[in-house]
């Protein structure tokens, strides 16, 4: 857990994170992460600001084959005292709730897998010839 006033007072930390847990399905597990984090105090709200990175093993939701993702991310997320806070920074920041102003590295990674981490192989081209195939109509279906 990260206490966000002692967070702030620091330079940015690097950690190494194995998650084996509530990965997006198409994620295999067990996957390394990297994350560089910081955070900031504002007015009335923290903001982290996070730099994840991995070598993640994907199964393409498009044609089902396995491939190797190399990811990198940068976010910057508000954490507000209350939802009416949260609600007004949505604009500007992603945006979380924590009143005594801890948060879970692990799960600010989870949730950041989850919206960001690519389904499909980058180009529809690098799918299985099969699928690609049916994809570019080349096979007629019935």
């Amino acid at each position: 857990m990260l206490h966000l006033p002692d967070i702030a007072k620091q330079n940015p930390l690097h950690k190494k994170i194995i998650i084996n847990e509530r990965l997006p399905s198409f994620v295999k597990a067990p996957c390394q992460v990297s994350v560089s984090y910081s955070a900031a105090a504002k007015d009335d709200f923290y903001t982290i600001n996070l730099e994840v990175e991995a070598v993640l093993d994907i199964i393409c939701q498009r044609c089902m084959g396995e491939f190797i993702l190399p990811y990198k991310n940068s976010t910057v997320i508000a954490v507000c005292r209350t939802d009416e806070r949260a609600e007004q920074l949505l604009e500007h920041y992603e945006c979380i709730v924590a009143a005594n102003w801890t948060v879970s590295l692990d799960d600010l990674i989870i949730d950041e897998l989850h919206l960001y981490v690519s389904q499909f192989h980058p180009e529809v081209g690098d799918c299985d010839s099969g699928i690609n195939d049916f994809l570019t109509a080349k096979i007629e279906t019935y």
